[in-house]
């Protein structure tokens, strides 16, 4: 973390994220069978940022639920996944894919979103990746 491979995120906009293709255009759908886990780290910028997790199948349309891994807008912080987010600091969330509930294994794409609802915001995103344990 803190590298030079380091994602920024820069929202334009309400409920915006970072949303990265699973397989490459043209190619197969990623299988999320063999893993257990989505992990990322995420360096928030601003006090009590707000962020969710969401997954599309491989047709492009949403699959399971939603997850909020860190905070409930205008709510206390959820860390179900991870520690309590503090402005400027690497936390790392470690999610079962099972708690997503999808109908389907085979995916498109993910998010990693912000959900504070301000019209600009800035985050970082880290080591993103699926795991077996």
């Amino acid at each position: 973390m803190d590298g030079a491979y380091d994602i920024a995120v820069t929202i334009v906009s309400p409920w915006g994220g970072f949303q990265p293709f699973a397989f490459p255009y043209g190619g197969t759908p990623f299988d999320t069978t063999p893993y257990k886990y989505l992990i990322y780290s995420v360096k928030p910028t601003m006090p009590n940022q707000v962020f969710s997790t969401g997954v599309d199948a491989n047709n492009d349309v949403p699959d399971g639920t939603p997850i909020n891994v860190v905070g409930v807008p205008g709510g206390p912080p959820v860390t179900t996944y991870g520690p309590t987010p503090v402005v400027g600091k690497w936390g790392s969330y470690k999610i079962p894919i099972s708690a997503f509930g999808l109908t389907n294994p085979l995916i498109l794409k993910f998010s990693i979103a912000d959900g504070t609802g301000n019209p600009t915001n800035l985050y970082y995103v880290d080591d993103v990746g699926f795991t077996t344990e």
